[in-house]
């Protein structure tokens, strides 16, 4: 059997293989994550109640909306800013419409206004207000923070107007003085222009003529040159405009053509002009459309679109110049639709559904209350489809509701789980209102607790007034506090809280980590962590020697003892951002002005006092007393777990150079200097990368363990304010990067670099790229972002700059991530030729949509390495009609380039990929054929009730004949303890024929060209057979990805516990004949949960969840010459079908990069 040997060296260290182990304790949590060990196996069962009655179609109010809203500009990254007048304020808005930050309070301070008025923005993203009864204007940048301030002279004017000309010359016209005065951009008087008119509002348009129009009697238009020449002007007479009629102007603006606008106040109309002052059209009247206003004092013109400001509708309505509705920021939903849309986040979201089952009843009067979605595995799917026909009308009787609830739970198609007394249920009670009626909703609360153990959470969403009821509810059903949300970012936060204090523990694993090493010997590494209740998961990384016989030797350091040794304040934490300060130490209570806003994102919390409290809490400080010893200040232990995120180690470049063969990158690295690079970085000392859910990558040292630094991608920033809890003495453990990061030296603007990429995993919807070829000063490169329930695509560039993207608009192609999943799928960087130019790109799987939300995650994503992560390609992935199951792509792409075979005649790679539903696919990613082309191969026949789900990676090998195998196996990573005699599960070895040739009509197959070989004493397959199966027993499912070395198959499973759910369930490890697929041993590992296999020097190296040497929970020992230290196990492999059975190759794609 040929080794497939792959340069790709994503991992820079000397003959490194990088696996990582992980082990913890049980207990409640925050996050929940995947199911396999017994009693943190049985998934809760959760009834969210919403309320329907008729108040739930009132409006929903908000703080965050541009309440009285007077004047408005956008600055160059689509960011809208709004002046709101009588509540001295300024507020922030991103182009979609999101709540950004508010800036300003009644005052005189340089945080204060009095009454502001008119704003505008320079072209370096300052803004300035005029601030009326302060008589000034005063300056800040993006961030909010204060610049300057000028005092206007004589009095002011309330419709006096303030406007900034292409050379960031101020203009402000005062109507007393009949000036206009003149500031430069640090607010220092430059000069005035006399008018000699009353004047008041301005523009400028393009060709920097200036517009007034004239408060007296007269009702003129005028122009005049930039100078103050007068120019023409039109009289207007008094009524509602239409020709050269006016009631009363507010403001004026130019678009890009040199037409000119105002508003018209008492005639809720814009007025076109163009630039020789004759009349063209109008457009607007009084109403709540999206196309009316209820007054308007003040709008902007940005890219020729119009931003006006609705006073009395309270939002800012985004126009044409036709004045064609294009979107409205702040218009408020009401609350049914917002309640609607949180809870389709949440049951969208993999963090939360992975410890539950879900249903959905409404309920309101007698008639209206029901079970819509029983409480199932399907039930999340079920309810993101159905919720969207609950309809608000009715009253609140609370009682029938409860008591219906209750008798579901007790009723014959109860979800409790009779075998399973660990088992947590719950209801979550959403409304409005007061409730009334009988029976008494806390008698059967209580009833519902004391009988049965079912636990009743309470949230509030805007409308109560007697909180009473909530909490005596609350207490009742032993819950003790009820949740209060008064918007749409609270309420989702206050659910997601009440699911996380009920998801039950579970426990999991990732691989072990070996690093080869000929001067200082072997090492393993392995990380572990426990986790607390309402507390962070305590993390450590652990480097131990690598014995001469392949035993576990001395431990060499634990990363997350020596973080614990350096206080907080000596870390360095840095993240990226518009204008923040650089250097690997920005994330700091005193860079609070530009944090804040990324922080909370105008949640309900926006204070200083808690945007410091999480900095410090996310730096290392104890700042919500999780261990109730009364002290905020404190250190905590500072290092969050080490997840599903695999190491990866970086040394000094040492990637192979060739000139021997022009289609591998080893050939590409010697024709461009490459051994120049690797000398100069030759002393580059050893780190150690590592994503952990405290929302950083790591950066340890491998000689020492000790941190050189962290960073936070932009994108967490919003989330990292998740960690706080609703409960004191606590916090939330959540998802950060969760993602395995990737790393690579590639060549670009002449230059090699030494560049790392990662996506988040559970944490989120993101991939990020640093340059860290000087390790001790790394670069951000870039980080993009998908947000599917705001309908957002944000994307920072490598000096922070943040460009958001709405669907509504249209997203710019190479920034097009809005089909990206939680991203899961770890990418491939390659070299690719794209026309004739070579190109480093990165590839990766669209992600997961957790089976629910068909609008993103089935996709593949091609994107430049070398210029900002944009867009390349976009490639679909069907998803089967009639399976009943939501495709998506959680896995990693697999390419054979070159460099791993002789075979491959081509630049770039073939490419495989199993998708979520079981269906293989071909990928050209070559230069030959058509380029980006994707057939479907094969079809594993996935349904909704027999688990074939594919959520490990895949491996490719090549056999003797130079057939390319691929193998993998199925079964649901979310449901692994789940029985059901539906559940089929199979593992595959298939063989492509066509490789290395990509052909243009790639025929698809199925099981039934394939042998069956279940049986020990099937047959190898056939010729003109396509590969073999195995089917696995009744809910038996495939726990990590196949391992190929000595000519055999080694994959793990997990065959749940049907006597007792609580328990964990058992272990396997299984060995086939990589051709024939023959069943070569079964190896019961004991209890918990196996990672796929690394063969490393003779031995076996497996990580085992939930079984330590000092707790060991199974219910079987491990097989004669087998070790266990911690949740690691190494065993002896039995003899395979290649020469000298303890000789081992590793040739799975997955291990070698």
């Amino acid at each position: 059997m040929k080794k497939l040997k792959n340069n790709f060296h994503n991992f820079i260290f000397v003959n490194c293989i990088i696996f990582i182990l992980i082990s913890f304790n049980t207990n409640i949590f925050a996050k929940s994550p995947p199911p396999g060990t017994g009693k943190a196996d049985v998934k809760a069962n959760i009834l969210l109640m919403l309320d329907n009655s008729g108040s739930m179609g009132w409006t929903s109010y908000s703080v965050n909306r541009p309440l009285n809203a007077f004047d408005t500009v956008v600055d160059s990254s689509g960011d809208v800013y709004v002046t709101q007048y009588y509540r001295h304020q300024v507020k922030k808005y991103n182009s979609s419409g999101t709540y950004l930050k508010t800036i300003g309070s009644y005052g005189t301070g340089n945080t204060n206004f009095r009454y502001p008025t008119s704003i505008d923005v320079d072209s370096n993203d300052n803004i300035y207000i005029l601030d009326y009864y302060n008589r000034r204007i005063i300056s800040y940048n993006s961030s909010g923070q204060f610049r300057c301030k000028a005092t206007i002279p004589s009095s002011t004017y309330l419709y006096d107007d303030l406007e900034i000309n292409s050379s960031n010359v101020i203009h402000i016209t005062n109507y007393f003085s009949k000036r206009v005065y003149q500031y430069n951009a640090s607010c220092n008087k430059t000069g005035e222009i006399n008018i000699d008119e009353r004047i008041g509002p301005m523009a400028i348009d393009s060709s920097s003529n200036l517009w007034f129009f004239r408060m007296d009697g007269s009702r003129q238009m005028l122009k005049y040159s930039s100078n103050g020449t007068h120019l023409g002007y039109q009289n207007l007479t008094y009524g509602c405009p239409g020709g050269t009629k006016a009631t009363y102007v507010t403001d004026m603006e130019a678009d890009s053509s040199g037409n000119v606008y105002y508003t018209d106040l008492y005639c809720h109309a814009v007025i076109k002009y163009d630039t020789n002052i004759n009349y063209q059209s109008k457009f607007g009247s009084y109403g709540t459309g999206t196309n009316q206003w209820r007054y308007s004092y003040g709008f902007d013109i940005y890219n020729d679109q119009i931003y006006l400001a609705d006073w009395g509708g309270h939002r800012i309505l985004n126009l044409n110049l036709s004045g064609t509705s294009q979107s409205t920021i702040g218009q408020s939903d009401d609350r049914m639709t917002i309640a609607k849309r949180v809870i389709k986040k949440i049951v969208s979201n993999s963090d939360l559904t992975n410890g539950a089952n879900f249903g959905l009843m409404e309920w309101g009067s007698s008639n209206k209350t029901k079970i819509r979605v029983k409480i199932s595995d399907q039930g999340a799917k079920n309810i993101f489809t159905d919720i969207d026909n609950v309809k608000p009308g009715g009253g609140t009787y609370l009682g029938q509701a409860m008591q219906k609830a209750y008798n579901y739970y007790k009723g014959s198609d109860s979800p409790i789980n009779k075998n399973a007394n660990c088992q947590n249920n719950f209801v979550i009670v959403i409304s409005d209102g007061d409730w009334f009626g009988s029976p008494n909703p806390n008698t059967i609360a209580k009833n519902m607790l004391n009988a049965d153990s079912i636990k009743t959470f309470v949230v509030g969403f805007q409308g109560y007034s007697n909180k009473t009821n909530y909490t005596n509810l609350a207490k009742a059903g032993g819950t003790t506090t009820p949740l209060f949300a008064d918007d749409e970012a609270a309420l989702l936060q206050k659910l997601t809280d009440a699911i996380r204090q009920v998801l039950a523990s579970k426990l999991t694993f990732t691989s072990p980590a070996i690093m080869p090493d000929l001067k200082y010997g072997d090492h393993i590494f392995q990380a572990l962590f426990n986790y607390k209740q309402d507390a962070q998961w305590e993390g450590h990384l652990i480097k131990y020697k690598l014995n001469a016989d392949g035993s576990i030797g001395n431990k060499v350091w634990d990363a997350g003892e020596k973080l614990n040794k350096v206080k907080a304040i000596n870390r360095k934490i840095w993240t990226a951002g518009n204008n923040y300060p650089s250097g690997t130490n920005n994330f700091t209570t005193s860079n609070l002005s530009y944090i804040k806003s990324e922080l909370y994102h105008g949640a309900s919390q926006d204070t200083d006092a808690n945007a410091n409290k999480l900095i410090n809490f996310i730096r290392g400080l104890d700042s919500y007393d999780e261990d109730n010893d009364g002290n905020t200040t404190d250190e905590r232990w500072k290092l969050a777990d080490i997840y599903h995120s695999q190491i990866s180690i970086v040394g000094r470049p040492s990637a192979p150079t060739s000139a021997a063969n022009s289609y591998t990158e080893s050939f590409y690295r010697n024709s461009n200097q490459y051994q120049n690079f690797s000398s100069q970085y030759n002393n580059r000392k050893q780190i150690v990368l590592a994503g952990s859910n405290g929302g950083m990558l790591h950066a340890f040292y491998s000689s020492t363990g000790e941190e050189l630094w962290a960073f936070i991608p932009p994108s967490l920033l919003s989330k990292l304010r998740q960690v706080e809890s609703s409960k004191s003495k606590s916090s939330n453990s959540i998802y950060g990067v969760d993602g395995s990061p990737v790393v690579k030296d590639i060549f670009y603007n002449n230059k090699w670099h030494t560049v790392v990429i990662s996506g988040l995993g559970r944490g989120g919807h993101s991939y990020f790229a640093l340059d860290i070829t000087d390790i001790n000063n790394p670069k951000h490169l870039f980080t993009f972002d998908n947000n599917p329930s705001q309908k957002i695509v944000t994307h920072w560039d490598s000096t922070g700059v943040k460009n958001e993207y709405s669907y509504a608009s249209s997203i710019p192609s190479e920034y097009d991530f809005s089909k990206l999943g939680e991203s899961w799928s770890t990418p491939r960087i390659l070299r690719m030729k794209i026309g004739n130019t070579d190109k480093w790109v990165a590839v990766f799987g669209g992600g997961f949509n957790n089976g629910v939300n068909t609008n993103y995650g089935s996709s593949i994503y091609v994107i430049d390495m070398e210029d900002k992560g944009k867009v390349l390609k976009n490639i679909n992935i069907a998803d089967k009609p009639g399976n009943n199951v939501v495709n998506s792509v959680p896995a990693s792409i697999i390419p054979i380039i070159a460099d791993g075979t002789s075979l491959a005649q081509y630049h770039g790679a073939i490419a495989y990929v199993a998708d979520y539903e079981g269906k293989l696919w071909k990928i050209n990613l070559t230069d030959k054929g058509t380029q980006y082309d994707t057939q479907q191969i094969f079809d594993s026949e996935a349904t909704d009730t027999n688990g074939r789900r594919v959520m490990k990676d895949i491996t490719a090998s090549i056999d003797t004949n130079n057939d390319l195998w691929v193998y993998f196996g199925t079964g649901d990573q979310q449901q692994l303890q789940k029985e059901s005699s539906s559940i089929k599960n199979r593992v595959y070895g298939l063989k492509d024929n066509d490789f290395p040739n990509y052909q243009d009509n790639i025929s698809l197959f199925t099981v039934s060209q394939c042998r069956d070989v279940t049986s020990k004493s099937a047959n190898c397959p056939s010729d003109n057979e396509k590969g073999w199966y195995i089917n696995l027993k009744t809910n038996e499912k495939t726990t990590g990805a196949p391992t190929v070395a000595n000519r055999t198959v080694y994959y793990p499973t997990y065959i749940p516990n049907s006597t007792n759910p609580c328990n964990p369930g058992l272990a396997y490890l299984s060995s086939a004949d990589y051709k024939c697929g023959t069943t070569l041993n079964n190896t019961s590992l004991g209890a918990g949960v196996a990672s796929e296999a690394i063969i490393y020097k003779g031995n076996i190296y497996i990580g085992l969840s939930g079984t330590t040497q000092n707790q060991n929970t199974g219910t079987s020992s491990l097989p004669t010459g087998w070790t266990q230290k911690d949740n690691l196990i190494v065993g002896t492999p039995p003899a395979g079908r290649g020469s000298g059975g303890k000789t081992i190759n590793i040739e799975s794609w997955r291990h070698v990069f």
